[in-house]
């Protein structure tokens, strides 16, 4: 489907590549965390910590459907 060359690496030696979509091997809440309340302020938008914790686990575009409402 790509077509992607890195001419300055050999990856020919590879042959998976892992997603690590959940969280499960890297924890990326804290990062998700910030940015979400940094986009919020942008806004003008005040999340309440309450309301953050509901989200917690939730899949990013379920996420933003909840905020939404």
């Amino acid at each position: 489907m790509y077509n992607i060359t890195l001419k300055m690496f050999d990856l020919s030696h590879i042959n998976t590549i892992i997603f690590d979509m959940d969280g499960l091997m890297a924890d990326t809440e804290y990062y998700q965390t910030e940015a979400l309340y940094k986009l919020m302020d942008e806004y003008k938008i005040k999340l309440p910590d309450k309301y953050y914790l509901k989200l917690v686990g939730v899949a990013p575009l379920q996420s933003f459907d909840m905020i939404k409402r």
